[in-house]
């Protein structure tokens, strides 16, 4: 498999895999090739998608698969969907996965990297 689904293509398709299916549920395996497995799963749960393969930290071949942390941070705060996660426990389950997989989570990953937790003002002028 592979992530290359632009926001726009995923809703296409999703919202025609949903017609065909009916009222069988269906869910999103999605890798992060070019970045996009958040914004991909988010177009997929706004089309009607009710399932997500997820792995904390985004861990998984190649590039990774969807990040837990990533997208149960942007259900919640982006499209108002309740996933029962206990958003703040994210941070702690990230850092045991991070121990265990000797896989380091980027200062840089969005909602759990330590610069999530830094604030500079001025960062810009550098440009």
């Amino acid at each position: 498999t592979y992530g290359d689904a632009l926001p726009w293509a995923m809703e296409y398709v999703m919202k025609r895999h949903k017609e065909a299916a009916g009222k069988t549920p269906l869910e999103l395996h999605i890798h992060n090739d070019f970045g996009l497995a958040t914004a991909g799963a988010l177009v997929a749960v706004a089309s009607g998608i009710e399932g997500l393969h997820v792995t904390v930290n985004g861990l998984g071949e190649r590039v990774g698969l969807l990040s837990l942390e990533e997208i149960a941070v942007a259900l919640e705060f982006l499209l108002g969907v309740k996933t029962n996660i206990k958003l703040e426990k994210l941070y702690e389950v990230s850092k045991i996965v991070e121990e265990i997989s000797k896989v380091k989570v980027a200062v840089n990953k969005p909602i759990v990297g330590e610069n999530q937790f830094k604030y500079t003002a001025g960062w810009i002028t550098w440009m």
